[in-house]
């Protein structure tokens, strides 16, 4: 076993050096890939869209706030988080699980615009 090791040494190290350099090809692939899961998301183009013209026009008239606006739903985002958690918001049914986890990541992650 030594004399093959010593044999065949550069070979395995090469080995082993395209072995890591695939994984790390494949990490940060996967992660770049992965935004909608892992990453930061956007008011803009993550958040606003959940917020139908209906929720948005109720909350105008009962919240007394913009659901469409960047800035209300950012100082907002822990009450409109346990309301949208505890089903009560939007007023026409709540939210499937995955668009509440997304909402929750989005403030998580630094509710970005």
């Amino acid at each position: 076993m030594e004399e093959f090791f010593e044999k065949n040494k550069k070979w395995i190290f090469i080995g082993l050096g395209v072995v890591a350099v695939g994984i790390v090809i494949v990490w940060v692939w996967k992660s770049k890939n992965e935004k909608d899961e892992f990453g930061a998301l956007s008011f803009q183009s993550d958040i606003r869209p959940l917020f139908n013209q209906s929720d948005i026009d109720t909350m105008k008239s009962i919240g007394g706030f913009d659901l469409s606006n960047y800035e209300d739903v950012k100082t907002r985002s822990e009450d409109i988080y346990s309301r949208l958690s505890d089903k009560s918001m939007p007023c026409e049914g709540g939210w499937p699980g995955e668009n509440i986890e997304k909402f929750k990541r989005w403030m998580d992650t630094g509710a970005n615009p």
